[in-house]
C-alpha cells in the first residue's frame, strides 16, 4: 500500500538536501527520482488572483510560503529527520485517489 505525503520545505535547496539524504537520486536533467517513491515537485505556490468581471487580472496575492513537494510513498516510509519538513494540512494539489 502507498500513502501520500504533502510537504512544505523552507526552500528548494532545503527540499533537495532532505530528499537526497532520504535516498532520492538526481537524474540527468537535474530532477530528483526514487525507485520506490513517486514525486511531484510543485515548488512555489502563487497567491490567489483577483479578476474583474471581464476576466482581467486586477491583482495577485502573495505567494504561499515555502517550497512544496508531494510524495506517494510506501506505508512504512518516514522522512528523516522528521522535523525537516512541515506536513501540509490542506494541499493545493493532491495525488488522484488519495
Amino acid at each position: 500500500m502507498m500513502k501520500p505525503l504533502y510537504l512544505k520545505f523552507e526552500s528548494k535547496n532545503n527540499a533537495e538536501s532532505v530528499l537526497l539524504s532520504n535516498g532520492f537520486k538526481r537524474d540527468e536533467a537535474g530532477g530528483l527520482h526514487s525507485d520506490s517513491v513517486l514525486i511531484d515537485v510543485i515548488g512555489v505556490i502563487p497567491g490567489k488572483l483577483v479578476v474583474d468581471s471581464q476576466g482581467n487580472i486586477v491583482s495577485q496575492g502573495a505567494d504561499l510560503p515555502g517550497w512544496h513537494v508531494n510524495l506517494l510513498v510506501p506505508d512504512d516510509y518516514v522522512i528523516q529527520p522528521p522535523n525537516a519538513v512541515v506536513t501540509v494540512a490542506t494541499p493545493v494539489r493532491k495525488w488522484a485517489g488519495y
